[in-house]
């Protein structure tokens, strides 16, 4: 019952992450059990139920990945109760909303969201009972006064929709003031460029969430969270740029992947408005068509014991090795995200003759389900890749993949996605032969240098969902095979394809043998 009025906290029709949602109830308490494990499957499994329900419901997928939204009815229904109703729940909801207070339940309870249509006005806020109040939300507009010092027991702090407002000295305020806090997101909070050492004091901090900020480096205060079981930094998108020429030295040393252009508008802009790392400024101007760089990590990021989402973090710089070596301490990951693997910062040991990225994590993470390397150059996937038996995602930003790993990779039992980005296919060629038995959705970035795709009949029984985002495709790129996907149900084509490109996909969906045709859903052409 708190789970599903703790749903109100979110506007009608405001989209969501389901990790978001997930960890913010194991913050509150919400699901059940003693190790972190158990809490996030008592919580995903809450998740789906609720979903299984129709009180939540999946929207469209777009570039930001799958996202939920309360079902509007149920919203409207339980935020329109009467008050006499609304104190039998045993949560409280108070909205900030129009100008003035709708609340749940009489005065401020545990809970408080700002919506984005309630005018600020401090005098209000200051003369709320906050001594109470657990969660606070924002959604599209910020004030630094809305980090009180009377907000004693707060555990939650979620500005992922607070807009661009937030501050570096808001932040600094957050790790003074609030120090009960277990959940804190600034994802896509644009002006943060640092993360200050105050955060260090969040001793009972479990998510730290600073994904699409401009941090470009976490501070050795960061390790004293010793509590801290997910640290999401970076960012998930790969560039679909077909980026061929060399960087400078300079670039090389300091970027995620050294093999793409250094040319870029970006950057200039980006200096003239911003003081922020050169690094993250280099990173820009190697990726001119998003930013897949992650952030460096302390040399002591091994103690943090705790962690069980890691990503993405920057191995590039010449800490990188250490970093590496470091993660072996990790035994708990069940995610982890890594830009900048290349050949100069594989190799630890003498007399070794094959090296695969990350091979210096001694003992393979046999809890991993989702890993994402970015930006690996004239290196090779890891060893023991293969022995990963849980692994349920897997992204790789490769300069190419030889065809052999291709076909390893087949032999993950668990694997449902697979997003592959390569500047070039061995031979302008990519083959499925075999395998990939619970593989659901497939993404494979096209360029220029594209030649065929083909499926055999022993691969990919279980495909649904194909995407293929495109960067100057040639009219000569063929896809083979399509008609042995007997489950394939949708092909997604964006970028800058190729109409010829269209039109054979088109055909060859025409001649699928399933009764029921996929759907090739077509995005506009970019230039």
């Amino acid at each position: 019952m708190r789970c599903m009025l703790y749903l109100l906290v979110f506007p009608r029709e405001q989209t969501f992450r389901r990790g978001r949602l997930v960890r913010r109830w194991i913050a509150e308490g919400y699901a059940k059990g003693t190790e972190s494990d158990s809490l996030d499957e008592f919580a995903g499994e809450l998740f789906d139920k609720l979903t299984s329900q129709s009180v939540m419901q999946q929207v469209t997928p777009t570039n930001m990945g799958t996202r939920y939204e309360v079902n509007g009815f149920f919203h409207e229904y339980m935020i329109s109760r009467p008050v006499e109703e609304k104190i039998l729940f045993p949560l409280e909801v108070s909205v900030l909303q129009e100008g003035y207070r709708r609340l749940t339940t009489q005065g401020v309870g545990q809970h408080l969201s700002i919506w984005s249509s309630w005018v600020g006005n401090r005098v209000v806020f200051d003369n709320l009972d906050l001594s109470r109040l657990r969660s606070l939300t924002v959604f599209g507009w910020w004030e630094a006064f809305l980090v009180s010092d009377k907000m004693k027991v707060l555990r939650v702090l979620d500005l992922e929709d607070a807009g661009d407002g937030v501050t570096n000295d808001d932040v600094e305020k957050i790790g003074k003031v609030l120090l009960r806090l277990k959940f804190l997101s600034l994802r896509g909070c644009k002006n943060i460029t640092r993360v200050p050492d105050s955060l260090g004091g969040l001793r009972q901090l479990q998510t730290l969430d600073i994904r699409q900020t401009l941090v470009a480096t976490l501070p050795v205060s960061i390790t004293k969270l010793e509590k801290l079981q997910y640290l999401g930094a970076g960012t998930t998108s790969v560039p679909l740029g077909d980026h061929t020429s060399n960087p400078s030295p300079e670039a090389t040393s300091a970027t995620a992947d050294p093999s793409l252009s250094t040319s870029g508008p970006c950057a200039p802009t980006l200096k003239s408005l911003f003081h922020v790392p050169k690094s993250w400024i280099l990173r820009y101007q190697q990726l001119p068509d998003s930013r897949n760089g992650g952030v460096v990590v302390p040399g002591r990021i091994g103690q943090m014991t705790a962690l069980h989402t890691l990503g993405v973090i920057d191995v590039s710089v010449a800490s990188g090795r250490a970093t590496l070596k470091e993660l072996k301490n990790l035994t708990r990951l069940r995610k982890l995200g890594v830009s900048g693997v290349n050949s100069e910062n594989l190799w630890f040991d003498k007399g070794v003759n094959r090296a695969g990225c990350l091979d210096t994590i001694s003992q393979h993470p046999v809890k991993l389900q989702s890993l994402k390397l970015y930006g690996l150059v004239d290196s090779n996937l890891p060893t023991w890749i293969n022995l990963l038996t849980n692994l349920g995602k897997l992204n790789l930003q490769m300069t190419t993949i030889p065809q052999d790993e291709v076909e390893a990779l087949g032999n993950l039992p668990k694997l449902r996605t697979l997003c592959l980005h390569f500047k070039e296919f061995q031979c302008g060629k990519l083959d499925f032969c075999t395998g990939f038995p619970a593989l659901q959705l497939l993404q494979v970035a096209c360029n220029s240098r594209s030649q065929a795709v083909t499926f055999h009949a022993g691969a990919m029984h279980e495909l649904e969902v194909m995407n293929l985002p495109c960067h100057n495709v040639p009219s000569s790129l063929r896809f083979y095979g399509l008609e042995k996907l007997r489950k394939l149900k949708e092909i997604s084509l964006s970028g800058s394809y190729d109409e010829a490109m269209k039109q054979q996909l088109r055909s060859q969906l025409a001649a699928h043998p399933r009764e029921m045709k996929p759907f090739l859903k077509v995005e506009p052409r970019s230039s």
